[in-house]
């Protein structure tokens, strides 16, 4: 016969009729009471589970946080460096990198793309023989950027700078060129911010122009994003390069958060398409050179290039070292699954005698399944608080640590440190992980719970 449960009207639990301990409790389903009160009052039978899954979510989330911040900041070291989270490329006779008339274009990315975005013009400047000479020694830079560092303040900020700085470059009225170099170029030269170097660099027309220009600071990195990378105000390199006045190579678009999708650059695709002549939108910056030498046509086409298409080469190495962050999260989600069977299993065998109990006085075997699935829905709410606000205080005492002095970690760092914070993607990701493992590893235990038959109280009561 079933007990009449509706009685207690919700006041108490059931297991406390037993007792004679009358609890109050929350109007809440009943396996879901009991699995409150069983978590409250025997936490030393949870602790084992409670440590295992909290200790996995804290690794969890500090490893999917990490691996966010590293992928973050190495994209907007990138987006520093290839212009833009997307770059709009001007094609003149296919093959002529130019943008003849930017305002109306630059005019119709304001109008379409959200506030807050930096739209900014610049001229990408790559000659081999670029050399700049200090005191006998000399370095070769391959690629010149032209930059209105008035626009483009807020990605400059998140560059790690060893000396000097680039807003001195902010202004336009100034008199002698300035320049900024890699930490690597200004330790080949033996070079010191504010020190006079030489710049030896071919015009358009292939003639040879030289001129002094102050070193106005070092930025660190050591990347392929930097090595060999020079930075300029864009009408100085203008002038020295003898480049059509009002004119340029590219438009950078910084989104803010640097949170582009690939729908948003469909969607500009859309609608720029209408407007001005483009090419196709790809995903690959290789597929736009393959198009440009099959297809011909005369006058200027505009492309479209997404962030993730100029970092296709960094990707796979990304793609690599998701795969084995993932790895890792799986193998820490495996620990959880075994521990939590084994575990319960151990639980159903000492608890016999209360669901035997429970079981003649009436609850049938879909609730005493309930209350072990909510015990783990429980244990996996509380582990992962624990594990997130143990994360927190983890990268917060990370983050503050300066990184600067390791070689070739500049590429992953803001202002010398990661500045890692756990994200909500990463908060879902461990909590996904760590209540699939959970469920899984509860549904034998809960299965057993359920076929224990109500005689085993008696046979307990009897020995």
């Amino acid at each position: 016969m079933d007990f009449p449960w509706s009685d207690c009207g919700g006041l108490v639990s059931k297991g406390d009729i037993l007792t004679g301990n009358p609890v109050p409790m929350l109007p809440l389903p009943l396996p879901v009471r009991l699995a409150f009160r069983n978590l409250l009052r025997r936490g030393n039978r949870f602790l084992f589970l409670l440590l295992l899954v909290a200790f996995s979510s804290l690794v969890i989330l500090s490893l999917a946080s990490l691996f966010d911040t590293l992928i973050f900041n190495l994209k907007r070291k990138a987006s520093v460096y290839y212009g833009g989270d997307i770059t709009v490329r001007g094609l003149k006779d296919r093959y002529t990198l130019i943008i003849e008339e930017p305002g109306p274009l630059m005019q119709a990315l304001r109008e379409v793309l959200p506030e807050g975005t930096v739209i900014s013009p610049r001229i990408n400047y790559r000659n081999t023989s670029t050399t700049l000479f200090f005191a006998g020694d000399s370095i070769r830079q391959r690629i010149v950027n032209g930059v209105d560092f008035r626009e483009e303040a807020p990605m400059f900020d998140q560059v790690t700078f060893v000396e000097g700085s680039y807003k001195p470059l902010q202004d336009r009225t100034r008199k002698r060129p300035g320049i900024l170099v890699s930490e690597p170029a200004a330790q080949l030269l033996k070079a010191r911010v504010g020190d006079d170097l030489l710049l030896y660099i071919p015009t358009l027309s292939g003639q040879i122009n030289t001129a002094t220009v102050v070193l106005e600071g070092i930025f660190r990195d050591s990347s392929l994003f930097g090595y060999y990378t020079a930075y300029m105000e864009i009408e100085t390199l203008r002038s020295l390069v003898r480049f059509p006045v009002g004119q340029c190579t590219d438009i950078a678009i910084f989104f803010p958060q640097s949170k582009p999708t690939e729908e948003g650059a469909v969607a500009l695709q859309k609608a720029l398409e209408p407007r001005f002549p483009m090419t196709p939108l790809f995903h690959r910056q290789q597929d736009l050179w393959n198009y440009r030498d099959r297809t011909e046509w005369s006058g200027t086409r505009y492309s479209l290039t997404t962030l993730d298409a100029n970092l296709e080469k960094v990707n796979e190495l990304l793609d690599a070292v998701r795969f084995i962050a993932y790895l890792l999260i799986g193998i820490l989600g495996a620990i959880v699954f075994f521990g939590v069977t084994n575990s319960y299993r151990l639980t159903v065998f000492e608890r016999r005698k209360e669901i035997g109990t429970l079981r003649a006085l009436g609850m049938k075997k879909g609730t005493v399944m309930e209350l072990f699935l909510a015990e783990g829905v429980f244990l996996t709410i509380l582990s992962v608080l624990a594990g997130a606000g143990c994360a927190v205080l983890f990268l917060t005492v990370l983050s503050s640590i300066d990184f600067s002095f390791l070689a070739g970690f500049d590429i992953f760092l803001r202002g010398r440190r990661l500045q890692a914070l756990p994200s909500l993607r990463a908060l879902f990701l461990t909590f996904g992980v760590c209540m699939t493992a959970v469920m899984i590893a509860l549904l034998k235990p809960t299965l057993m719970a359920s076929s224990i038959p109500p005689i085993e109280a008696m046979r307990e009561d009897h020995a």
